[in-house]
Formats: structure tokens, C-alpha cells, sequence
């Protein structure tokens, strides 16, 4: 009779021994709203994820909202474009073992200096179980001209610059799990989209439940892609003054690499 208890039990310590949960939460930003309004929304982000992705960071003043985020480690390459986009990383919950911010295209068209993407290898400090963490902003305007326009090209372009850099790191780390998150400029809920995502991205998948709710009105343009993780799910969260943008709050579990085989 007491066989099942036993086993859930001794399931329940292995699962806290060994596997990490994810939370996360991806913030696209607008350039010209309040650094106030910016602390603001990440103080609250901070409440419920110990990863946070950030796009629209580069003046400053926002750089100074970032590197003021208590407990959080800040992984941004200065102000200006390659400054862009940023990780921060509760270093109570993860070691960052190596970071890097990557140029994907140099002149992207609207986006003087470029685009570039922060990627890091974090370990959680409970459990050893490794994540591979990238974010960027890709280019806007994409969708319509998606077939043959030179910006849409560009925007495909550093898409494959990033997951190059993605799969080489991959090979050099060999994390447990992968999250790759962005404003991505592209309505996750169309159908040619989710196509692209599959050609574009081998090996990563979008969460096989999508909210039906727009990150940036009815479209949902901010999503992850993961890998190695373990019921990964997407959730809108509420709009602040911070953007124009909703962000999503992300989360899953992490498991050592052998348990997947």
C-alpha cells in the first residue's frame, strides 16, 4: 500500500535535486517611454522570473534603469544599437558561465549600427542544469512584403545569422535546455508563420499551446522557441505604460541532458 506514495516521493526529491524551473519573462520596450515607467515594469517582471529579456534598452538613461535592477545581473554591451537588446539574470538562481552580444546584420535597413544579440550560458546553482539564453528585436514592416522585400530579406538574414550562433554555441556547451526569445515582428498565431518557424528554426519549437491573446495588439508578435524544456508555456501578461508591447511571461522545467535520452 505504501509502494505509490514511495515512488512519488522519492520522484518528487529527484525532480528537486536535479531539474530547474524556468521563469522567465520577455519584455519588448519603446524607446521613447519614461525610464520610470521602464523600473517599473521590471520590478514587477522581477516578481515572478529570474531571466528577463529586454529589446528598445539602448539610451542611457535605460541602461541605468537596468544595471539598478536589484539582485540581477545585466548583460548589455553599452548604449547604442549594440546596447539594443539585454539579459538580466538573478544571480542568486544562475551563474552565467559565458555571454556574448553577436552582430547579426550591420546595416540593417532603419536600424543605424545594426542588429545584435545577447546570448549567454547560465547554470542554475541548485540543480547544475544548464540554459542557453539569446533575445533580440528583429526589423519591423516584414509581414506584408514577406515574399520579396529587401527588408524582409535583411530580417531573414540575421535570423540566420542568430541561429547559426545558436547551434554553434550549442555545440560548444551543450546546454540542457535552449530559449531563444524576441520581438520577432511576426504573428506567431498565422500559419505561414509557424511554416517559416519550422524551416528557420530546426530543432527549436514554438510551445504547442500559444495564447489566443496579442502581445502587441491581436497579433502575437513576441514568442519563444525552445528547446530541451519541459512544457514550456507562453502567457500574455497586462499592458503597462512601459510599452506598446504586452510582455510574456514564460515558463517550464529544465532536466540534465541524459534524462532526455
Amino acid at each position: 500500500m505504501l509502494v505509490a506514495p514511495l515512488r512519488k516521493s522519492r520522484r518528487a526529491a529527484h525532480r528537486a535535486a536535479h531539474w530547474a524551473d524556468l521563469r522567465a519573462v520577455h519584455l519588448s520596450g519603446r524607446y521613447d517611454r519614461s525610464p520610470e515607467s521602464l523600473r517599473e515594469q521590471l520590478e514587477a517582471a522581477a516578481r515572478r522570473a529570474d531571466v528577463i529579456t529586454v529589446t528598445e534598452v539602448d539610451r542611457p538613461q535605460r541602461g541605468d534603469v537596468l544595471r539598478g535592477l536589484a539582485g540581477f545581473r545585466l548583460l548589455r554591451r553599452g548604449n547604442g544599437q549594440r546596447g539594443e537588446s539585454a539579459i538580466l539574470v538573478r544571480t542568486a538562481v544562475w551563474e552565467v558561465v559565458a555571454w556574448d552580444a553577436v552582430m547579426l546584420v550591420k546595416d540593417l535597413d532603419g536600424q543605424r549600427g545594426g542588429q545584435v544579440a545577447p546570448i549567454a550560458l547560465l547554470r542554475h546553482r541548485a540543480t547544475g542544469c544548464t540554459l542557453l539564453v539569446s533575445t533580440t528585436h528583429t526589423s519591423a514592416g516584414v509581414e506584408a512584403g514577406w515574399a520579396a522585400s529587401a527588408r524582409a530579406r535583411e530580417h531573414r538574414d540575421a535570423v540566420a545569422v542568430w541561429r547559426h550562433t545558436v547551434l554553434a554555441w550549442r555545440r560548444r556547451y551543450r546546454p540542457d535546455g535552449e530559449l531563444v526569445v524576441a520581438d520577432w515582428n511576426l504573428d506567431a498565431l498565422r500559419p505561414w508563420v509557424r511554416a517559416w518557424i519550422r524551416s528557420a528554426w530546426p530543432g527549436l519549437t514554438l510551445p504547442k499551446r500559444l495564447p489566443k491573446k496579442g502581445t502587441h495588439g491581436r497579433r502575437l508578435i513576441d514568442w519563444c522557441l525552445t528547446r530541451r524544456i519541459h512544457r514550456p508555456r507562453i502567457r500574455v501578461m497586462a499592458l503597462t505604460p512601459a510599452s506598446d508591447h504586452r510582455g510574456i511571461h514564460i515558463t517550464g522545467t529544465i532536466r540534465p541532458r541524459k534524462e532526455h535520452r
